[in-house]
């Protein structure tokens, strides 16, 4: 019981950036950081999004075209910029998530959020595979984070309740 209660402890009681800074931590050092394994065709991709330079059992890499478009658009064409740029991607998907828990949940839900958040696949793969996850993950939770919005997919009412959507208490 001392165990659960000090852990208890940790996760209600601590400055909420040191409780951040510390499960980010223990992520990373689980998954590590990583780029996606296709990343050499990727950036090849991103040099020209608008001609195939695979043969047939590669084109599969334009099953996700957006990465590279992006990145061809900003001129992140080399290896470093490439890498940089979709990490930019893993960052700011994480950052968003922390400010919509922490903006629209009270502090216990929103540390609990962070701790489930942070045992699910989703939070850590955006770092052991940077690369097109990043940015399709950021572009799914910005679509809820902004809800009112007229880009976003929920910028209408939607049919049903739900509750990370709107200010929960």
């Amino acid at each position: 019981m001392k165990t659960l209660n000090k852990i208890e402890q940790l996760i209600y009681q601590t400055p909420a950036w040191k409780l951040v800074a510390l499960v980010f931590a223990i992520m990373l050092f689980k998954t590590g950081i990583w780029v996606i394994p296709t990343i050499e065709q990727s950036i090849t991709i991103a040099s020209n999004p608008f001609a195939n330079p695979f043969n047939a059992d590669e084109e599969f890499l334009f099953w996700n075209w957006l990465g590279p478009f992006l990145a061809w658009t900003v001129g992140a064409k080399s290896a470093p910029a490439f890498i940089a740029f979709h990490f930019a991607f893993s960052v700011a998907f994480s950052a968003l998530f922390l400010r919509i828990v922490f903006l629209r949940f009270s502090d216990q839900k929103a540390r609990t959020s962070l701790i489930l958040f942070c045992i699910l696949p989703v939070s850590s793969t955006v770092y052991f595979w940077a690369g097109y996850d990043s940015i399709t993950l950021f572009v799914m939770l910005l679509a809820l984070a902004t809800p009112g919005m007229s880009w976003s997919p929920f910028s209408q009412e939607l049919p049903w309740e739900c509750s990370i959507l709107s200010k929960a208490s």
